[in-house]
């Protein structure tokens, strides 16, 4: 029965993007992609999730950024060490927030380099060797990924008003969706490593999926995009202090936004609750839990848990993915398959909140494009939201294995021996 819904789940999923696609009749030519880009994820979850090897690869990664997250924290613990706080406490703004400023500088060192700008240009071509997606379309999850918003949008500026509108949804997509790097500093501190970790890998083909489904291109259309295409900003640079002093200011810039976010979010939905409950004898949070509840139990997600997880997926969508950990973190007796599938599901923008953002930054260099991005505000949110769905229905389907770990890490290789034949496969 669980296989089964998970199965469903991914149906469902496929319908929706289905019922708002751009051009139905085109998904047929892109179904050879869509489903090579499922098999990497179902390849991927496996591998991390149910062999020695992955779980090690995981939980080795989740640590070093903890490492570098106790390094970011030891400037915090010198601006505000005067600060007397309980043995054990934990404050947000101070333990969660404010390492954001040293994970920007450290992006920005790297960006400056061209270390990241590297990792950017040549997995975005292995991404679309395997996936056939195209070179623009296949590059920027990754640089959502490790660049963010709006440096992503000034590396395409010279594409960006060439664009169609098919092709502008395709890479508006990932800076809503995904996640950039930046943020695995606080993930890290509300949401367990090994989830945080996975979800990146896992989101970034998830976007590619939906994109096609959405927003399916012709040959020709994905040709014209990656034609001159070049995956590094051509500018000159700035002096190197001047950039890194940037970097720590959008990073200090994005913990107060973020706080503030926190404290209006959390005190309307509070408002909500104790206002419902006063009135109807039910809360806010409740209702939107038995709302989005048949969605939790489509995706897979354990009966009993459906109406505590719709509730934590109505908050990041409405709030955003911060406000959903929180309450995340407060809740006791989930199972740990609706833990791993609604954490994963967190891991991500995709809400109300994000879209001004990205929006803003395409309207700094093209005001026109920026009013077709307008246009395009409920199919990307919505898109964004069923590529996280999918995201947390591929982890579900493996808290359904119990297999010795040792059979799961030969699995495992044969994995990977399956991604290489995929890979092959597509450029045939």
């Amino acid at each position: 029965m669980a296989i089964l819904r998970g199965l469903i789940g991914l149906i469902t999923i496929g319908a929706i993007a289905v019922g708002f696609s751009y051009d139905r009749q085109e998904i047929k030519h892109n179904l050879k992609n869509i489903v090579i880009q499922l098999a990497i994820m179902l390849v991927l979850a496996f591998v991390f999730l149910k062999t020695n090897v992955g779980l090690s690869i995981l939980t080795a990664i989740s640590s070093f950024f903890s490492w570098l997250i106790d390094q970011g924290k030891t400037g915090v613990a010198f601006s505000f060490g005067g600060i007397v706080l309980e043995q054990g406490a934990n404050v947000f703004f101070f333990h969660v927030l404010l390492p954001l400023v040293f994970m920007s500088a450290l992006i920005g060192i790297l960006e400056y380099t061209g270390v990241l700008s590297f990792f950017v240009k040549w997995i975005g071509k292995l991404v679309n060797k395997i996936t056939g997606m195209g070179e623009l379309e296949s590059y920027m999850p990754i640089a959502a990924t490790l660049l963010g918003s709006p440096q992503v949008f000034m590396t395409i500026a010279d594409q960006l008003p060439r664009l169609n509108k098919k092709q502008l949804f395709t890479v508006a997509l990932p800076a809503i969706a995904v996640a950039n790097i930046t943020m695995v500093a606080p993930y890290l501190t509300m949401v367990t490593g090994e989830y945080v970790v996975v979800a990146y890998f896992l989101n970034i083909f998830a976007v590619l999926v939906i994109a096609a489904i959405v927003a399916p291109q012709t040959d020709e259309e994905k040709t014209l995009a990656g034609q001159n295409f070049a995956a590094e900003e051509v500018k000159e640079k700035e002096p190197f202090f001047t950039m890194l002093g940037a970097y720590m200011t959008n990073g200090m810039n994005i913990a107060i936004a973020v706080l503030t976010m926190m404290i209006g979010f959390i005190g309307l939905i509070n408002l909500l609750n104790n206002g419902f409950d006063a009135i109807i004898g039910i809360t806010f949070t409740e209702i939107m839990g038995y709302v989005f509840a048949p969605i939790a139990f489509l995706l897979g997600v354990p009966s009993e848990d459906i109406i505590q997880d719709g509730a934590i997926m109505a908050t990041k969508l409405f709030s955003n993915e911060f406000v959903a950990m929180g309450e995340l973190s407060q809740m006791t007796g989930l199972t740990e398959k609706s833990v791993a599938m609604i954490s994963t599901y967190l891991v991500g923008f995709a809400n109300l909140g994000t879209f001004g953002g990205v929006s803003a930054a395409i309207t700094a260099i093209n005001k026109k494009q920026a009013t077709a991005v307008g246009a395009m505000a409920i199919k990307l949110i919505l898109a964004g939201t069923l590529a996280s769905a999918l995201t947390a229905t591929i982890v579900g389907f493996f808290f359904l294995l119990t297999v010795d770990p040792n059979l799961t890490t030969r699995l495992g290789l044969r994995a990977v021996q399956a991604f290489y034949i995929l890979a092959k496969l597509n450029s045939v």
